[in-house]
């Protein structure tokens, strides 16, 4: 638990894999809600990721949907090496989109 001042508490964040129908397929250990969402991002994406190749499932050709707070050109890189499909929002206050990994 970490303090959030826009929250104005304590607070945890854990980033859940769900399917097309909504069906949790993995998550994250919850950490701290005093980071920012890309806090350790590799880190975490490697966590989830394991655990979809536990149970045998692969990440090629993933979809992923996330907000603007995810929006960052080493995470999108990050999902285009696991052959993930990031839909990432564009988050204005980076300034222009590249799409160079969108």
């Amino acid at each position: 638990m970490g303090y959030q001042a826009r929250k104005a508490g304590k607070s945890c964040n854990s980033l859940f894999l769900s399917d097309s129908k909504g069906l949790l397929l993995a998550c994250c250990q919850p950490v701290s809600g005093d980071h920012h969402d890309l806090f350790e991002i590799e880190e975490v994406s490697g966590q989830l990721c394991g655990l979809l190749e536990e149970a045998g499932l692969q990440t090629d050709g993933l979809f992923l949907n996330a907000d603007a707070g995810f929006d960052s050109e080493d995470f999108r890189r990050l999902c285009s090496e696991r052959k993930i499909e990031a839909n990432i929002a564009f988050n204005p206050m980076h300034g222009k989109s590249s799409n160079k990994y969108v």
